[in-house]
């Protein structure tokens, strides 16, 4: 890997830090409960928005991006997402070894991922869980840091 494409993850990590949502929708019309799950970016600078199109694109990401124009921004809000499964898998795995705040989250999407492949509903549906308490509003956040050689926790504050 080439160092400016080490520089444009690590930029596209930050920015999803603070910017972005690792999510998984659960459609509850459907008895099974079918999964989604989803990775997206906000901003209001559309610069940004087609830069990190572009990084995605690089990765094999064909993200989606729509405009939300709120009266209550005052600006039009750009979103960029994926929602296909090998897309977010490819995402995540590459702003992963620079992610910071929402590695966590990352980690428990690919087991949510994994969980899917293996055909796990039991194990999807902790996951869906666990990270729907993770993504809740208003609580505070969780900040995960890992040993770099055995992997293990190192700091936990919730």
């Amino acid at each position: 890997m080439g160092n400016q494409h080490a520089t444009s993850l690590a930029w596209l990590a930050g920015l999803f830090d603070g910017e972005g949502s690792i999510q998984i929708r659960k459609d509850h019309r459907v008895r099974s409960g079918r999964f989604t799950p989803r990775v997206t970016l906000a901003s209001t600078d559309p610069n940004i928005i087609e830069r990190v199109q572009s990084i995605m694109m690089q990765l094999g990401v064909t993200p989606h991006v729509y405009e939300q124009d709120r009266a209550e921004y005052k600006k039009v809000c750009f979103h960029i997402q994926t929602n296909k499964r090998a897309h977010v898998r490819a995402f995540i795995n590459a702003v992963l070894p620079y992610l910071v705040g929402k590695r966590a989250r990352a980690l428990m999407m690919l087991r949510f991922l994994d969980s899917l492949d293996k055909r796990d509903v039991s194990e999807s549906e902790a996951v869906f869980t666990e990270l729907k308490v993770a993504n809740r509003r208003g609580g505070p956040s969780e900040t995960t840091r890992e040993t770099p050689r055995t992997g293990e926790d190192i700091v936990r504050a919730a």
